[in-house]
Parts: structure tokens; C-alpha cells; sequence
């Protein structure tokens, strides 16, 4: 139910209907909460930290590759010698009266008690990843805990304005800003106006066109989603040979519970892979029945995002798609990011 509401949302928003019009009065009502809300924070700014935060986030709901973005950035600057943590929601973590907010991220621990994503940032990145509904919450206990950080990433919050920020990074795709109206008539948390806040704009695309509205003079990159392997779920060995699975090899079930899983079935493709598509709602908490009705005779490929909470399933045929991201140009962002522990 939930994945053919996303989709209802997403042709009303990204598509040429004309019913989001009749939702406009009550996006009239989420513009003024908007305003109040980012008047509230410009006349009385959160306290900066002596730490350096880059808020990565989106303008848009739904998936755009911000993750996978901000996971390239931190194990980018981290081979370059600086000391990072995150910062996340942690949406979908398990309420616990026994393990409080905030929590820092444990690898040998359920996925659910901190989101897929949090787990997933902490997985591939090796640094401290703390989540609370509140991220200034968390970010007091990364630089309590870690207060020789040279930096923090906050995954998402661009608009959680008690959190403090140095730095922000929109990120967007292909599909640009749908009809350009707020929540619920249109995908825009907030008014393409706040493009003139940020610091850096990303781009999910190679097409290499700038996006509509936005000024000459924000930087603006473009990252592209590269595959880099093909691994299995339940022990995150490399399948050498995954190129069996081309054309004419073993039937292929694709399964994605994502913000765009378009996104990842057209990198299937671009592999040359021929498959059936399963789409789950993004954040899904999957069980054994999801997959009772797939052929367990055929190989089933999932993304990063869902493997991080598919490892308890003992199905040797459960093998997920490993990205990495190419950006373009590949300096400048990552060189505003090292000015910033400079200034720090």
C-alpha cells in the first residue's frame, strides 16, 4: 500500500497532472510554517560548534542519492587524513526505554534499533555514526564522546534548524524540482528560494545541464552511480563471477525498498541484466514473508540499502549491487570541505 502511494505521489508531482492544483491551499499552509520556521533560526541562530557540520539534504522528499553521496564524501575526506562522524535521524529505529536516544551505531547489533541507513553509512565508512530524532542531540554526543572530530556530517537536516551548520549541500537529481510546488501539492520541502542559502548544489545526473533557478553563481557538481561489484548478503563476499547473469544465465529477481528504485533497476540495465522488478516501500522492514512468493531457484538482488537489514536471512542466492560514486569536477566540492577544517 504504501509503495502505490509513493508512486500515486510521484506521477502527481513529477508528472503532468493537474490534480496537484487543488492541493495548493494546503500547501499555502505548509509555506507559512516553512517562513516562520527559517525566520525562527535567522534571528536566533543555534550556537556554532568548534567542530565544523556539513548538513547533506535535499529540497525534495523521496530518494535522490543523497546517502550514497554523503558515504563517498566521508570515506573521501577520511583517506585524506581527516577524522569524521555522522550525524542521522535514524529514521526507523525501534523505540527502546532501555537504550535511549542518542545511540551510537554498533555493527554487531540489530539494524533496526538505528535505521538502515545509519547502518549502512557506519558499514561502509568505519566512523562514529550517531542517530536521534533530534540530530543536535546526536551531534552533542559524537563531540562528547569524539572532541578531536575535525568534521560531522549530518545526514539529511537541511531543514532541522536547531542543528548548527558550516556548510550545506543540496542534492538533487534528473527529475529537477517536479512542478515546483511545497508538500502536498508538490515534491519541495521548502521553497527553491533557500537555493540562495546554501553552499553547494549535486546533481544525480551526467547531463551536465544546470538546473532551473538556480543562480550563476552557486557551485553546482554532478555524480554519476558507477557499479562496483556484485556481493553475497550473507557473508559480503564478492561474486566473481557475476557476469553469469547476462542474458541468457539464471532468472534474476530485483528486489529494492528505496526512495527511487527506478534509480536502480536502470543501473541493472545499464549492466546489461534482464530481471523482474519487486519495489518495497523505502525504509521496509522486510520478513520471510516478502520472499516467500520469489522464485528461491533464481538469484535475488537487492541494493546496499537493503542488504544492511537482509543479513539475518539465510539465502545463499541473496546477493546485493555495491555503488560508488563519480563526481564531476571532482575537486571542488571536496576542496570547500577542506577549507573548512582549515578555518576550524
Amino acid at each position: 500500500m504504501r509503495a502505490r502511494l509513493s508512486h500515486f505521489f510521484q506521477l502527481l508531482w513529477f508528472g503532468s497532472s493537474r490534480v496537484s492544483v487543488l492541493l495548493l491551499p494546503f500547501s499555502g499552509v505548509v509555506r507559512t510554517l516553512v517562513w516562520l520556521k527559517r525566520m525562527w533560526f535567522l534571528c536566533f541562530p543555534p550556537e556554532k560548534k568548534h567542530v565544523p557540520v556539513v548538513v547533506v539534504g535535499n529540497l525534495t522528499v523521496g530518494g535522490v542519492g543523497k546517502t550514497p553521496l554523503l558515504i563517498h564524501l566521508v570515506k573521501t575526506l577520511v583517506s585524506r587524513g581527516l577524522k569524521v562522524g555522522v550525524v542521522s535521524r535514524g529514521y526507523g529505529a525501534q523505540q527502546c526505554s532501555a537504550w535511549p536516544f542518542p545511540r551510537f551505531v554498533a555493527l554487531d547489533q540489530p539494524v533496526s534499533n538505528f535505521g538502515d541507513e545509519p547502518a549502512m553509512i557506519a558499514r561502509s565508512c568505519g566512523v562514529p555514526v550517531v542517530i536521534d530524532p533530534q540530530r543536535v542531540n546526536a551531534l552533542e554526543a559524537l563531540l562528547q564522546r569524539y572532541p578531536t572530530l575535525d568534521l560531522v556530517v549530518s545526514d539529511d537536516g537541511l531543514q532541522h534548524y536547531q542543528l548548527p551548520r558550516d556548510f550545506e549541500i543540496v542534492v538533487t537529481d534528473a527529475r529537477g524540482w517536479g512542478n515546483g510546488f511545497l508538500l502536498p501539492a508538490g515534491p519541495l520541502r521548502e521553497p527553491l528560494s533557500r537555493l540562495g542559502s546554501v553552499q553547494h548544489l549535486v546533481v544525480n545526473s551526467m547531463s551536465h545541464d544546470r538546473p532551473k533557478v538556480v543562480g550563476e553563481t552557486l557551485p553546482v557538481s554532478y555524480m554519476q552511480v558507477v557499479p562496483e561489484g556484485v556481493y553475497r548478503v550473507v557473508d559480503d563476499s564478492l561474486v566473481a563471477d557475476w557476469q553469469t547473469l547476462l542474458p541468457g544465465a539464471p532468472k534474476i529477481q530485483a528486489v529494492a525498498g528505496i526512495g527511487h528504485p527506478q534509480r536502480f533497476f536502470a543501473t541493472l540495465i545499464q549492466m546489461g541484466l534482464k530481471f523482474e522488478q519487486h519495489i518495497f516501500p523505502d525504509h521496509h522492514a522486510y520478513s520471510d514473508a516478502d520472499f516467500e512468493v520469489l522464485d528461491h531457484q533464481a538469484v535475488i538482488l537487492v541494493t546496499e540499502k537493503d542488504a544492511v537489514k537482509l543479513r539475518s536471512m539465510d539465502l545463499p542466492q541473496l546477493w546485493y549491487l555495491k555503488i560508488s560514486i563519480n563526481l564531476f569536477p571532482d575537486d571542488v566540492l571536496l576542496n570547500e570541505l577542506l577549507a573548512l577544517k582549515v578555518r576550524k
